[in-house]
């Protein structure tokens, strides 16, 4: 309990007053909620001594109403300032997991699963909700309104009989407190079951037009299944226990009455308590089953909002090893980048992926990488967008390391363009001005131009307004990367890079987008990666990658004059090859 309530301290310190203010209320209400058997007992006395007069009934059922009355209004104080302050707790912690999210680079990703994060931002913020609202509720119900009722039963009752009668819903305590454990452990198994089927579907969801070519439907469909059936199999444990709960919070109330009425008619008939004291006691009986509810919820509830903070502070604790750096410097205009005997290793991999890089590129310039498949041509990309930390100053831009800017600095002079082209479930407007929302219909229609796009549009029944659909899935492979590239386009960065971005589009298409980009950014700087060689020509310096090494480097007149890889690739590509070998 304590360490969950450590956890979450700073908001409690945040809301102090909104929580002080909600339990006084609660105080409140759960003091006056005593009082009516009391009443009832002393009406339930006069009917039995034949003394009840109008006047005594209608004043004690004017106190009842009024009490009622009261409780009502009282108690929306503290259930306003509770959930409101749940509410606040929530909206900050999806705001920080979003955050953590948006600003994580490729470490992270690697070992952080979409359904986890999608657990995180659901299930996992429900549950944390929940104890810290209905949970602090459940915790003062089951420790303040059973004192009072506790209290009111002895002054209003037996000494004796009250201490029988509550003895069962005493020993139900440590119980509780026992399965709670169970609980709170069987849950996160249960969470960890949901997070693969999140991840499941997910990737059904990206994958199914694969799947359908494949015939993958029936393996994918019992992979599913057996997912599904070791979740249920958990979630019936996790059920059991809370079953359990049910049974000792229900039957311990109930032999509580038994013994009430048992011990409590024998004592009635030697004259030793009164027919009222029996009736107000089985009423506090009964008033004591919802404390024994609230702490099993309590229990329960905290074993959830535990677990569920665990897994939260896990996503947001982690520290992205690219954030050991992030420098202070700004950056206002990148007049060149070097590449200075860069070496870099993924986390996962024995060897190293780059080896001995050497490259300047100056403003102005376009750089062309090409090379096999696994040359690594992407992963020299992803040290400028710094998806992975560099061991030392290896990557510099205007003689500084990359390491010393602001990161937000440098990627707001980078237009990144993936082979994996990401379009939102928006329409194709707002997909291509994600990246300037203020740009003019003008700008919008050059980059329209530039990208090949206008006839695509006009063939769309709604244009513009043309819904992508989730990740493009309504547009075809070589039309989201025009999308995708037009928004770079839009943007307006110095650098720009495509990395294999119009891998999709035919090669006279993809010749006349490079030409258009060309010549749209004279003065500016771009990097191109291809596997079609003709996108590079015109660069001016092409680089060839072999097993993270650069092999070859030149024009693209000086490669071919070496008749190295690149110039047999080229010939081979220009005969009509279509096996480049990468």
């Amino acid at each position: 309990m304590f360490k969950f309530y450590r956890e979450t301290r700073d908001h409690y310190i945040r809301y102090r007053k909104e929580y002080i203010i909600a339990v006084i209320a609660l105080a409140i209400v759960d003091f006056v909620a005593v009082l009516p058997p009391k009443i009832i007992s002393n009406v339930a006395d006069r009917i039995n001594l034949s003394k009840l007069d109008v006047n005594f009934l209608k004043s004690n059922i004017i106190y009842l109403v009024a009490i009622t009355i009261g409780s009502y209004l009282i108690g929306f104080i503290w259930t306003k300032n509770l959930w409101v302050t749940s509410d606040y707790y929530g909206r900050n912690t999806k705001a920080k997991l979003y955050k953590k999210i948006l600003n994580s680079t490729g470490r992270f990703f690697e070992t952080h699963t979409t359904g986890e994060l999608m657990t995180n931002l659901t299930s996992d913020q429900g549950f944390v909700n929940d104890a810290i609202s209905y949970g602090i509720l459940a915790l003062f119900d089951g420790a303040i309104y059973p004192a009072f009722v506790i209290v009111m039963m002895v002054m209003s009752s037996n000494l004796k009989l009250s201490i029988l009668s509550i003895i069962p819903m005493v020993v139900v305590i440590p119980i509780v407190n026992y399965i709670a454990t169970k609980i709170e452990n069987q849950f996160k198994v249960v969470q960890e079951k949901n997070a693969k089927i999140n991840d499941a579907v997910l990737e059904m969801a990206q994958g199914i037009r694969v799947i359908r070519a494949y015939s993958g439907e029936e393996n994918t469909i019992s992979n599913f299944k057996i997912l599904t059936d070791d979740a249920f199999k958990e979630n019936m444990k996790l059920s059991l226990y809370e079953r359990a709960y049910g049974f000792f919070v229900n039957f311990m109330p109930a032999f509580s009455y038994f013994i009430c009425l048992f011990y409590g008619s024998m004592m009635l008939k030697d004259g030793r308590i009164t027919l009222g004291n029996i009736v107000s006691l089985q009423i506090y009986l009964g008033m004591l089953v919802w404390p024994m509810m609230a702490l099993a919820e309590f229990f329960t509830t905290l074993a959830l909002g535990k677990a569920g903070v665990t897994r939260i502070n896990k996503t947001l604790n982690y520290v992205d090893e690219i954030t050991y750096r992030d420098g202070d410097k700004g950056l206002d205009r990148i007049e060149k980048i070097d590449y200075r005997n860069l070496n870099f290793k993924y986390p996962t991999s024995e060897e190293l992926n780059l080896k001995n890089i050497n490259v300047e590129i100056k403003r102005g310039m376009t750089l062309g990488i090409v090379g096999r498949t696994g040359s690594g041509k992407s992963t020299f990309i992803k040290q400028l967008i710094r998806d992975y930390k560099l061991d030392n100053d290896m990557l510099f831009i205007n003689d500084i390391p990359i390491e010393d800017y602001k990161m937000d600095d440098v990627f707001r002079k980078i237009a990144y363009v993936p082979q994996e082209s990401v379009l939102f479930s928006k329409s194709i407007r707002e997909n291509i001005l994600f990246a300037r929302e203020d740009a003019t219909d003008l700008e919008l229609d050059e980059a329209l131009e530039i990208t090949d796009l206008k006839r695509d549009i006009n063939t769309f029944n709604e244009g513009l307004e043309t819904l992508a659909g989730e990740k493009g899935i309504s547009l075809s492979g070589g039309q989201k990367q025009r999308i995708a590239i037009a928004r770079a386009i839009i943007s307006d960065r110095e650098l720009l890079i495509l990395d294999d971005s119009l891998s999709a589009v035919d090669s006279n298409t993809e010749k006349k987008i490079i030409s258009h980009i060309n010549e749209k950014r004279k003065g500016r700087t771009n990097i191109i990666v291809s596997h079609r060689l003709s996108a590079v020509e015109n660069a001016d310096l092409i680089i060839v990658l072999e097993h993270g090494e650069i092999v070859e480097r030149g024009t693209h007149k000086e490669l071919m004059a070496t008749g190295g890889w690149y110039c047999e690739q080229y010939n081979y590509q220009v005969s009509g090859g279509n096996n480049d070998e990468n």
